[in-house]
């Protein structure tokens, strides 16, 4: 199954460190708003 976020609020960091431990679950994108680019850039590059 692939995986798709949008927004990168607190749940969302929590849910992605649950997610690499699902089986059959690939993330294949995250997006925000412009102001929170720098925090999707992040997560982006540490889970994508």
């Amino acid at each position: 199954m692939k995986l798709g976020i949008i927004g990168s609020g607190m749940i969302v960091k929590e849910l992605l460190s649950i997610t690499e431990l699902l089986k059959n679950v690939e993330l294949e994108a995250i997006c925000g708003t412009v102001r929170s680019k720098e925090k999707v850039d992040g997560l982006k590059n540490e889970y994508v």
